[in-house]
């Protein structure tokens, strides 16, 4: 499937696209909220700037995808693949990212407020000014990521071992 083949279907009110090739698609800026993209293939996908907010991305592979200022907000990526892929700048506010993979991921600048990451491979992620406020972490691989800078991204957030971190800018 094209990029115009997706935009026409989808405008014409087709929103389960489960399991289609997208590979190396170009989409970038396309509002496409509530789509179903479960086990899709978007390896290579330029989704810049795309709002996919509450978009079903289950099981789907983002490998070097390119969702970089793209909006997710309360999206559903469980057991997602996105290693490698740039989600900087991009607003994931309540997804739920339980079982995803973003081994190398660029999320610097990435809103991740009261996201669920519960047992998500951030193993080598940059998380540079992300914002994982109260976010949960339960049972993250972390290894890689600078635990200042974890802690410095961190306002109520249930980290790996369980705890919660406090609001590092409370006085």
């Amino acid at each position: 499937m094209n990029a115009h083949e997706l935009l026409q279907r989808y405008a014409v009110g087709e929103r389960d696209f489960n399991g289609v090739d997208l590979s190396n698609i170009e989409i970038f800026g396309s509002h496409l909220e509530k789509i179903n993209l479960s086990q899709a293939n978007l390896s290579r996908a330029n989704l810049k700037d795309t709002w996919l907010s509450e978009a079903n991305l289950d099981g789907a592979i983002l490998v070097k995808a390119s969702l970089s200022g793209a909006n997710l907000d309360y999206a559903s990526l469980r057991q997602t693949n996105l290693d490698g892929s740039n989600l900087s700048e991009a607003s994931l506010m309540g997804a739920n990212l339980e079982g995803a993979s973003l081994r190398n991921a660029e999320l610097r600048m990435a809103n991740l407020y009261n996201a669920n990451l519960r047992n998500a491979n951030l193993e080598l992620a940059c998380i540079g000014e992300t914002d994982l406020s109260y976010a949960n972490l339960i049972d993250a691989n972390i290894k890689g990521i600078n635990i200042d800078t974890l802690l410095s991204c961190c306002g109520n957030t249930v980290l790996p071992d369980g705890q919660v971190a406090s609001d590092p800018w409370a006085g």
